[in-house]
């Protein structure tokens, strides 16, 4: 499920290629399956929680540091 939600967002921007939503869709169906087996493993969403937050907020910060604000 979290690979299907990313889907659209991913594509509505772009030329919604096909080749992008599949790219798109496995990308973030492991990313799932990661945080799910974190919040498994630690008993609580603090540790996924987190996670998202990290794979969310590093690359904006490096695309702000190539880039500027």
């Amino acid at each position: 499920m979290f690979g299907l939600w990313h889907v659209f967002p991913a594509t509505r921007g772009a030329d919604g290629s096909a080749l992008l939503g599949l790219g798109t869709l496995v990308a973030t169906t492991i990313a799932g399956l990661v945080f799910g087996a974190l919040r498994v493993r630690s008993d609580s969403l603090v540790a996924p929680s987190l996670a998202h937050l990290a794979t969310n907020t590093i690359p904006l910060i490096v695309a702000w540091l190539v880039h500027g604000p």
